[in-house]
């Protein structure tokens, strides 16, 4: 039975001691908000010095999505959700269906009216549909403890978990993230055509310079005399820079160097081969010291793109691993061929479909969801961790159940997850940058940002309102006050991430990329004020504190 004052118990309250202050709400929800962008500063600076590598960042997500977070998942779910949650079920899928689907249809069709570019109509959708449903709305949360607004803030913690299991079914288990990759196949296909009209011009300059050596030989040979002689001295110059040694980002043995990558760039860690390369002698053991990282540039979203992009490493797809969350040749477009009919397209594209289901499904991160849900649905085997006061078994002799030290082990391991997640967003923040934004490309990400950020929410309001009334809330207020702060949240930071995985590696800043820093940007302005804005118009308005 849940903990929770319900709203009916916090407005009698309230009637007989007061309400709380406006402006004590008010710095209710300004102090977490706070605490939110100092981690996120922290993490800012450390990528900014090259400490938070872009290497270290793939350890560290790798760590979080495959220890960290089932850890926090199993500790906050068997310790706070019990059999009554399948009551309350429904709200959570109705206002995660609204949040995914229809925040993801708004998005996509102001997007298109704002003039969004045709090879960023998948991340539109992208941005639109997942949000950041993870540390951020935990770390807020969490942040609101001390004011003792909520009796059970673990409980709220728990539901944003859930929230977030059901976007990851959708996002990795059926696999919405391949619709990033449709922005770039329509690049590659408009690549195609314009080279294929190119190879269809007549040669004018070769029909003139035909007919001008039939008119003028004796020129013509001379002036090709001289031509040879300089061919004849850069074919020199060139062979005398072909013996210098060739260093190349990854692997020492990688021919194919990117002519983007700078001499700063050379000398940074190598995320793939873990060797650091030097343009000093390998023999001089001091110069591994004297070449610090923190001396060197800092990285940008190009040398994000040579580490996770598919296209970097000559390896088949499903050899790639991309992103840490994502299982083997999870990340890889359908290539079905044009030759095969509809039914062996069809049968192609469900057998990938039920590969990248499976083996997501049997990743950590499911796996973790399923166990800790299938604890807490079960009082017996709850009983094991906790005391749910239906169930005993007998206790050890610290009154504790018999398997308590697991949950205390999983607690205290979980617990590291928000304040890592949010550096390491604050890492990716600190690489954005924007390259040349063609007139008028501004409008699609201040409009995405307007809606999303303060438009949205009031959507959120109406939509838990009617859930209200229907009675699916439970008069739980906590879930009540999750359900209304996600629809104010901005775009998950693995778009980022999907989108570097399918840049070409030889390709610099991309339009897909400038859109993206331009919307991070804007909503994590925005944010500081919207989230406390709709924090308070919840805990005032809606549920009459």
């Amino acid at each position: 039975m849940s903990q929770l004052i319900s709203v009916a118990e916090l407005t009698a309250t309230a009637q007989q001691t007061g309400s709380i202050s406006l402006g004590s709400i008010i710095y209710i929800a300004l102090k977490p908000i706070v605490k939110i962008y100092l981690i996120i500063a922290v993490g800012f600076f450390l990528a900014r010095r090259n400490v938070l590598t872009i290497d270290t960042t793939r350890n560290i997500s790798f760590m979080i999505v495959s220890v960290l977070g089932p850890a926090l998942s199993f500790s906050k779910v068997v310790a706070n959700i019990d059999d009554s949650f399948l009551e309350k079920f429904c709200s959570i899928l109705i206002s995660s269906c609204m949040i995914i689907f229809g925040q993801g249809i708004l998005t996509f069709g102001v997007g298109l009216l704002a003039g969004c570019p045709r090879n960023w109509w998948g991340g539109l959708l992208m941005c639109g549909m997942f949000p950041n449903i993870g540390d951020i709305p935990i770390a807020y949360l969490q942040g609101m403890e001390s004011s003792n607004v909520f009796e059970n803030p673990e409980l709220g913690v728990a539901y944003i978990i859930l929230y977030g299991a059901i976007q990851n079914l959708v996002q990795f288990n059926l696999g919405a993230y391949r619709i990033v990759g449709i922005d770039f196949e329509y690049d590659k296909k408009m690549e195609k055509q314009t080279r294929d009209v190119e190879s269809q011009r007549p040669n004018l300059e070769t029909l003139l310079s035909s007919n001008l050596h039939s008119e003028q030989g004796s020129i013509q040979s001379f002036d090709s005399f001289g031509d040879n002689n300089n061919r004849n001295s850069d074919n020199i110059s060139g062979a005398q820079t072909s013996i210098q040694p060739q260093v190349g980002y990854g692997a020492t043995n990688d021919s194919n160097i990117d002519d983007s990558f700078s001499n700063s760039q050379v000398q940074r860690y190598s995320a793939s081969s873990g060797i650091r390369v030097l343009s000093r002698k390998a023999s001089d053991i001091n110069s591994i010291f004297d070449n610090d990282l923190r001396e060197l540039p800092t990285e940008n979203m190009n040398d994000l793109v040579k580490v996770f992009s598919r296209s970097r490493r000559n390896t088949t797809v499903n050899e790639h691993r991309p992103f840490t969350s994502i299982s083997r040749g999870s990340m890889s477009v359908p290539q079905v061929k044009e030759t095969k009919n509809f039914k062996s397209r069809a049968g192609e594209l469900f057998s990938i479909f039920m590969d990248t289901f499976i083996e997501n499904s049997l990743k950590p991160a499911s796996l973790g969801i399923v166990i800790s849900l299938t604890i807490a649905l079960t009082p017996w085997l709850k009983a094991l961790f906790v005391n749910n006061g239906t169930e005993h078994f007998h206790p050890m002799p610290d009154n504790q159940p018999p398997l308590s030290v697991l949950l205390d082990f999983a607690a205290y391991l979980g617990n590291a997850q928000v304040p890592l997640g949010l550096i390491l967003l604050g890492g990716t923040i600190g690489r954005l940058q924007v390259g040349n934004i063609p007139p008028g490309l501004w409008k699609t990400p201040v409009a995405v940002t307007v809606l999303r950020i303060f438009v949205f929410p009031f959507i959120g309001f109406a939509v838990n309102g009617k859930l209200q009334e229907k009675g699916l809330f439970h008069d739980d207020t906590i879930l009540y006050f999750i359900s209304s702060i996600n629809y104010c949240l901005p775009p998950a930071t693995a778009l980022i991430f999907f989108t570097a995985f399918f840049t070409p590696a030889n390709s610099k800043q991309t339009v897909q990329m400038d859109i993206l820093a331009l919307i991070y940007i804007a909503h994590y302005i925005c944010l500081v004020v919207c989230l406390p804005f709709t924090t308070v118009y919840t805990m005032k308005v809606a549920l009459g504190f």
